[in-house]
């Protein structure tokens, strides 16, 4: 291979320079044909042996990956219902003591009205009633669970326009097509000349 050596290109004044810098990106263009056929076969080799190696590891690592999501999933639910289950006797027990609270403000209150301070009963009684439990976490000993929010998009008309993504790929094509001749409102079209040969 030739070696070509290719300092900094500076702007190109004339013809003569145009015409050296041509046969200089032919040059540069052979040495890349060159470089790439050479690398080409052992690339090839390499490609085609970790297709086959990863072809072979997909095949044992399938039915593993597929026990593991099931387990997950059966392990998500166990742990959902654990969850709801912990919930509900909470709210029992919320009922629970906030009748128990109430019951004993009224039977407070009776008693301040019979000794003649009705404003402080009345009072009693218009106050909320506050009542704290705690709810108890269940816990599937030697696994975490992530909360992961998802969404699924019910109707696109409603979609605020900061949700919306540009399909630059259509807007590509149209430009490509009508050769900027269309005009889309929010898009400036343009073109570049790049050297080809």
């Amino acid at each position: 291979m030739e070696e070509i050596i290719v300092k900094e290109v500076g702007i190109i004044q004339t013809k003569e320079q145009a015409d050296e810098a041509v046969e200089l990106r032919n040059k540069l263009k052979a040495l890349k044909s060159e470089i790439e056929a050479s690398y080409k076969p052992i690339i090839e080799q390499a490609y085609r042996a970790h297709k086959e190696a990863i072809a072979k590891m997909n095949e044992h690592l399938k039915p593993v990956e597929e026990a593991i999501r099931c387990l997950d999933k059966s392990l998500a639910d166990f742990q959902k219902r654990q969850e709801e289950e912990a919930r509900r006797k909470a709210l029992e027990e919320y009922e629970k003591k906030k009748r128990e609270e109430e019951e004993r403000k009224l039977s407070l209150a009776e008693t301040l009205a019979k000794v003649g301070l009705q404003e402080e009963a009345d009072r009693m009684l218009e106050t909320d009633t506050h009542v704290v439990v705690e709810v108890e976490k269940p816990k599937v000993e030697g696994i975490s669970f992530l909360e992961i929010w998802k969404f699924e998009i019910t109707d696109e008309s409603l979609l605020p326009r900061e949700y919306l993504m540009p399909d630059e790929k259509k807007i590509g094509q149209v430009v490509r097509a009508t050769k900027g001749t269309l005009s889309i409102p929010g898009v400036k079209i343009y073109k570049e000349k790049i050297a080809r040969g």
